[in-house]
Order: structure tokens, then sequence, then C-alpha cells
């Protein structure tokens, strides 16, 4: 894995839930890894939804491997956050694969 080929920011986070005013739960999320990553492939498909058609934004990046990221994990990729649907390790943790995705 060459790390001159990390050419893209990323940050994951990490949800906290707390109970608001009223007993609305609400999702709170917070900084837990900032690193550099390789952009391996990016996808836009179309698909269908009950209030019509829906875009849908698949990446895959690779990096470094980090312990603790999971899949209740998100993904802020050019400011815009992204569903993590895949972490995989990589070579007896050399790296990781990270696939997400965003809906729109």
């Amino acid at each position: 894995m060459l790390t001159g080929s990390f050419r893209h920011s990323i940050i994951v986070q990490h949800p906290a839930e707390t109970t608001g005013a009223g007993g609305k739960v609400m999702t709170d999320w917070s900084d837990i890894f900032r690193f550099r990553a390789a952009l391996i492939s990016s996808e836009m498909t179309e698909a269908s939804a009950d209030n019509g058609k829906r875009e849908i934004l698949a990446l895959v990046f690779r990096t470094h491997f980090r312990p603790g990221m999971t899949t209740a994990d998100r993904l802020t990729y050019g400011g815009k956050p992204f569903n993590i649907t895949k972490v995989i390790e990589i070579e007896q943790r050399r790296g990781l694969e990270i696939h997400c995705e965003a809906v729109s």
C-alpha cells in the first residue's frame, strides 16, 4: 500500500445518542479518526423508493489500519456524510478497505 496514493482527507465519526427536552432521542456525531485515504472507486446508481427514485453514491476507500471502526460509524468526505456499509481488513491489520454510501 503506497501512502503517496492517499490523496483524500476523510473523517470517521461515531454516534452518541442523547435525550432531548420532551424525551426525543437525538443522534450527535463526534470525530474519532481524521486521516488520508485512496479513493478506489466511485459509483452513482439510481434505485426505486416509495416516494419515487433516489440516487445512491457508493465510494470505496483504502487506508492504513485503524482499530475500532465499525458499520455503526459514518464517514465524512468532501463535507458530505456517508454511511459505512462494509469495513474489510487488508493483510492482517496492514490496511482497511472502507465501503460507504450516501443516499439523496
